[in-house]
């Protein structure tokens, strides 16, 4: 029990130390901003492609799970798209639609987020649904964001297929390989060792402090007071319309009992870290994306968890 205190507490405790360090960085001129693209890519290639691999590797799949990653995925791509509604509203030019919808449609669900969240509010048996649940991030982030972003952040417009192709071929698309590399392991590979369990976890929180890190080179919280009406529509959208439609797909997808709780628990999640990395990837507008992912996460903690730990 107090592993698991220990555990819960060391996530947002290094996620806040990662910010505060780089935006020091940056701030007394160790480290330059334009660093952070760099940074998010060598987290992507050193830590996400092996947490995918890797994590993978374990899962033993059931009849039935399948219905996890498809809420999850339905879902994410709804988000997406009403967020390219409401920023239509929002008038925003090309680089701001995206970063606004992927900021909408991309949410925390993972080890510092939904999962954290899952593990704390009901027992490990959900949070081991939670990681069925994630299977669909992969392809949801480097299939469909990875295109959309680059589209939108080019300065040619360029056709889908092609965006498709140069995602696929990119080296940023590793955590996709490491994924069907870790299904394949698990399918027709040896048993996962036991050692890989804690070894997942040491990646999973070095990937948040070098994201978090990242994110803090970047940060300029002065801009945060020029997108007031972006939070309010953000919040809208994630932590009203994204429970909405989440109940309605576990009536109609037939979930019961802990399966309920763990997607109302994922469909309430605030902005994604990873929405911040691809802006900075692909040339969207980084200070909008560090200041909805910022102010909508601050939300999340003042506002809806302590909903979601009464009524979950």
């Amino acid at each position: 029990m107090n592993g698991d205190l220990l555990r819960v507490g060391l996530a947002p405790a290094m996620l806040l130390t990662g910010l505060v360090l780089g935006y020091g960085a940056r701030k007394t001129g160790l480290l330059p901003e334009r660093l952070g693209k760099s940074l998010h890519l060598a987290n992507i290639i050193v830590f996400q492609a092996n947490i995918c691999w890797l994590t993978m590797w374990g899962v033993t799949w059931q009849s039935g799970f399948i219905r996890l990653p498809i809420v999850g995925l339905i879902l994410s791509l709804a988000l997406t798209f009403a967020g390219f509604g409401v920023a239509r509203l929002h008038r925003f030019g090309r680089a701001d639609r995206a970063t606004f919808a992927l900021g909408c449609g991309m949410s925390n669900l993972g080890s510092t987020g939904g999962m954290l969240v899952i593990r704390v509010l009901i027992d490990e048996a959900a949070l081991q649904r939670a990681l069925i649940f994630l299977l669909y991030w992969s392809v949801f982030a480097f299939l469909f964001c990875f295109p959309v972003a680059r589209h939108y952040g080019g300065k040619a417009r360029v056709r889908l297929g092609r965006l498709i192709a140069a995602s696929v071929t990119d080296v940023r698309m590793l955590p996709l390989a490491g994924l069907l590399a870790g299904l394949a392991l698990g399918a027709w590979g040896p048993p996962r060792p036991k050692v890989v369990g804690p070894i997942v976890f040491v990646l999973l929180a070095a990937s948040g402090f070098a994201a978090m890190f990242a994110i803090g080179v970047t940060l300029h919280l002065r801009r945060i007071r020029d997108y007031v009406s972006v939070y309010v529509s953000q919040g809208v959208v994630k932590f009203v319309v994204g429970p909405a439609i989440m109940a309605v797909l576990a009536v109609v997808f037939g979930f019961a009992g802990v399966d309920v709780r763990v997607v109302m628990i994922q469909a309430s999640m605030s902005q994604a870290f990873y929405s911040v990395m691809i802006a900075n990837l692909f040339g969207l507008n980084v200070h909008m994306a560090n200041s909805m992912f910022l102010v909508n996460t601050l939300a999340f903690l003042v506002l809806v968890f302590p909903i979601l730990a009464m009524v979950i």
